[in-house]
């Protein structure tokens, strides 16, 4: 039998044999020989934020969550189990939900009064309201229970003095800070600056031509307010949210110290004391309830990226001028007055109540001039140990919300330009450190970075590490508010003229943003150098903090003493801040 061999078959002259597929690994070193320098330097920074960020926690999620090679979720069984916990979420909601909304009405409308109205008291007007940001937390916190602490509070001393005088006598009061309004008004009053840096900020460099024509077409003050220069500013508006949300969650001092005493125990004061109080530390229970945190951000999150996509807002453009000032009348005064009315209650008060303590031996309510003395301040100036942890702090401040800002700028830049799922998850680890307490932070970072191979315990490194890692999520918010406020034309047109993305980056959007990027420095150094709870587990002999300092005055019992050092660290505070804003508004 005769078998003939298949005839051999012939490819036609025009097909082409199919090229050979090319390797993940070639695809990627093809993509990075197509990439500027600076595409590269911004993919490294991208990287290590993930890794700096995602690292500790994944490495924490992983101690509580796996065991013996097997997943373990009955942390989130026994969470539902913790006494009170069910009370402790409303309280957290109350809280935040009659907080929030009053903070963001406030911070918008003085921020529209300081940059657009002729209500202004000078350069004054615009610093003298961010002052409540300069004075720690804690600090502040302590200045208002001296005031209006029921009893024994200066403030409710002189009114019930006074209301002798025409026959009405008060045992307590009239004000209580140990309440949930005095809580309220403390979460407002510490939120507000937070929103007033970004929305003033946005206002200060708008567009004005709409809002000149809507008043052209006879739209009065406030309907153009609310239908042209509200909307235009939408993305600052829910970054500004977004950060306050972020501050509310964080907020640890006043629950700590008003919170229990009036017996209103929030979110934040129930993680600290599942990490410090029980034993052994209930991490599980803890992080359980930062993911609860995690959600409620991620979808605040969501909406911002929303808001910033939509395009629907004004943006910088090539010929940005401030337009003239809206003239309110006989509103003028009304609004002058309002603006010192909120400075003497945000700042002065306060702050005076501070003095007034610092000046005494002991915690009386008595003022007595011939009893005041500057002991405490000597005790002070005296210790070494407390003028290195102020120097340490101003100085971590500085490296730290530089470091943090350009880093979130560069991020900020990435997902203006991006939109792929590389992009979604970059945003979602930024944002993640805004859902965590800072002290499970302060922990993985411990966990992750003391001991072998990095041996970083109690350096410097770690410390700017964790503050980086904590404030990152306010940093690219406003990096994010800023960005989103320049218009694409300005970036085309630097790179349709032959400028790389490096150079676009420096002389078109970094002076554009400049306020924007000074604003959230001034935000990131006070939040770093004043940083309490991440601090005190932090922080070593060679490396002390005012946070650390702060809080182990504060339990061991040395009111006056913390007074003073209050005041102190307010002024340093307000000096470099007020300097990097003064710096932003120059280079406008």
């Amino acid at each position: 039998m005769v078998t003939t061999a298949p005839a051999p078959q012939r490819t036609s002259p025009t097909e082409k044999p199919e090229p050979k597929r090319a390797t993940l690994g070639q695809r990627v070193v093809g993509r990075v020989r197509h990439m500027s320098a600076f595409s590269i330097f911004a993919a490294v920074v991208t990287i290590g934020i993930v890794l700096i960020v995602g690292y500790p926690l994944l490495a924490t999620l992983v101690s509580v969550f796996v065991e013996d090679g097997q997943l373990n979720l009955s942390a989130f069984v026994d969470v539902w189990a913790l006494p009170g916990i069910g009370t402790v979420l409303l309280n957290t909601v109350i809280v935040l939900g009659i907080s929030l909304p009053i903070s963001l009405m406030v911070a918008t409308f003085f921020a529209w009064l300081m940059e657009r109205t002729d209500a202004r008291i000078g350069w004054a007007s615009t610093i003298l309201p961010l002052i409540p940001l300069m004075v720690p937390s804690l600090a502040g916190t302590l200045g208002w229970i001296a005031l209006t602490s029921g009893r024994s509070g200066l403030l409710n001393v002189w009114i019930r003095d006074l209301l002798n005088v025409f026959g009405i006598e008060l045992a307590e009061g009239p004000f209580e800070i140990y309440s949930w309004t005095g809580m309220v008004f403390l979460y407002v009053l510490y939120i507000v600056p937070f929103g007033y840096l970004s929305i003033s900020s946005a206002l200060r460099h708008l567009d004005p031509s709409l809002e000149e024509a809507a008043r052209v077409n006879g739209s009065g003050i406030m309907r153009t307010f609310f239908t042209v220069t509200l909307p235009s500013i939408k993305p600052a508006l829910v970054g500004a949210f977004n950060i306050m949300l972020i501050i509310g969650f964080a907020m640890f001092s006043i629950p700590a110290t008003v919170g229990v005493s009036a017996e209103i125990e929030i979110l934040a004061l129930r993680i600290y004391r599942l990490l410090t109080f029980a034993f052994p530390p209930d991490t599980g229970s803890a992080i359980v309830l930062s993911i609860l945190m995690l959600i409620v951000v991620a979808i605040a999150g969501w909406w911002q990226l929303k808001v910033n996509r939509t395009k629907r807002y004004g943006t910088i453009g090539g010929r940005t001028a401030r337009g003239s000032e809206i003239k309110l009348g006989r509103w003028k005064w009304v609004a002058k007055g309002g603006v010192l009315l909120y400075i003497a209650a945000t700042s002065i008060l306060p702050f005076l109540g501070l003095i007034f303590l610092s000046l005494q031996g002991f915690w009386s309510s008595t003022f007595d001039v011939s009893k005041f003395s500057f002991n405490n301040y000597i005790k002070l100036f005296e210790s070494p140990d407390i003028q290195r942890s102020l120097q340490n702090s101003v100085l971590f401040g500085i490296q730290g919300g530089l470091i943090v800002m350009l880093v979130a700028t560069i991020v900020a830049m990435y997902l203006a330009r991006n939109t792929g799922v590389a992009a979604k998850i970059v945003d979602f680890i930024s944002r993640l450190p805004a859902t965590i307490p800072h002290l499970v932070i302060a922990v993985a970072f411990i966990a992750t970075f003391a001991g072998p191979p990095f041996n970083l315990a109690g350096t410097s490194a770690i410390l700017i590490g964790a503050y980086i890692v904590m404030y990152l999520p306010q940093a690219v918010i406003s990096a994010n508010s800023a960005m989103a406020q320049v218009g694409n034309d300005m970036i085309e047109a630097s790179l349709a003229s032959g400028a790389g993305q490096g150079r676009t980056f420096v002389k078109v959007i970094l002076p554009l943003i400049w306020p924007g990027f000074i604003s959230g420095f001034a935000l990131c150094f006070v939040l770093m150098a004043g940083e309490l709870t991440g601090s005190a587990l932090l922080a070593g002999i060679q490396t002390p903090v005012i946070g650390f300092t702060m809080i182990k005055m504060w339990f061991d019992g040395s009111t006056t003493l913390l007074a003073a050092l209050s005041v102190i660290v307010s002024i340093v505070f307000s000096v470099v801040t007020l300097a990097a804003l003064l710096l932003g508004r120059k280079r406008r």
